[in-house]
């Protein structure tokens, strides 16, 4: 009987360790300070040279060439080095891109944006002196919320999301 005792209460010292991981991890994101915020993905360094031209390699590309040139016509606004460009793909739907500045390179959003429910916020938001990305909205017409990215290495990681 005592080894019986003893694995009942192993078994319940678990499922308290879960319980409190999952209320933890559930306030955590259901808290709005808990969010990173832009100053958290601060960058440093601030491209001040000429815009380089968008280089234009797959059919994506090509296909929004005309937004994208017209994009690299302004500085930088994203990152220190990116210029991010967004544009209509439908009703309160948007899609877009981030070019580098010193490049050209083409970096796209892998979801289209659908407005979220609160007008007041961007569907896309950024600042030029952070890695920060943070989408208000759906994406792919599915999640509405808040979904925070992080520009790394030419590419967009997910941090978290807040449902709205």
């Amino acid at each position: 009987m005592r080894k019986h005792n003893g694995q009942a209460a192993q078994l319940k010292q678990k499922k308290r360790c879960v319980l409190a991981a999952a209320f933890a991890t559930a306030s955590t994101l259901a808290s709005p300070n808990a969010m990173p915020g832009f100053a958290r993905y601060q960058v440093t360094q601030h491209y001040a040279g000429p815009m380089a031209k968008p280089v234009l390699t797959t059919r994506q590309d090509k296909a929004f060439q005309r937004q994208l040139r017209r994009a690299a016509h302004g500085q930088p606004n994203f990152a220190g080095h990116y210029r991010v460009v967004t544009f209509g793909c439908g009703a309160s739907c948007v899609m877009g891109a981030m070019i580098d500045a010193k490049t050209g390179r083409i970096v796209w959003l892998p979801f289209t944006v659908r407005c979220g429910s609160d007008a007041n916020k961007p569907p896309v938001d950024f600042r030029s002196d952070s890695a920060l990305l943070v989408i208000n909205g759906m994406r792919n017409e599915a999640g509405d919320g808040t979904h925070y990215y992080v520009l790394k290495d030419n590419r967009l990681k997910f941090i978290g999301s807040r449902p709205q």
